[in-house]
């Protein structure tokens, strides 16, 4: 029996700035994460894609939330949605 790989995810593309996105073939979604375990000492913000509601290998990492608020306004994301209580406990908000 032949050894199957799993497929590996895309590994994660860290901007400057969500302005750096290229997101013209989705419905962009900002999605903050607090301390998540492959960034835990960091805030990070994961691009979405708001159609299908997967994840995009995009994302930005900060020390604090307003950083990632500032940001996330910055780069034209104005309507926040608090965490859902079937979230992940680490996702603080979302933005579109």
């Amino acid at each position: 029996m032949r050894n199957q790989k799993e497929p590996q995810k895309p590994r994660t593309k860290i901007l400057k700035t969500l302005q750096e996105a290229d997101t013209t073939e989705i419905m962009p979604m900002a999605v903050i994460y607090k301390k998540p375990k492959d960034y835990p000492d960091k805030y990070v913000v994961r691009i979405f894609d708001g159609k299908t509601g997967r994840p995009t290998n995009l994302a930005i990492l900060r020390k604090t939330l307003e950083e990632c608020r500032e940001d996330i306004k910055a780069s034209g994301y104005s309507a926040c949605f608090p965490r859902s209580r079937y979230d992940d406990p680490i996702i603080v908000e979302s933005w579109l």
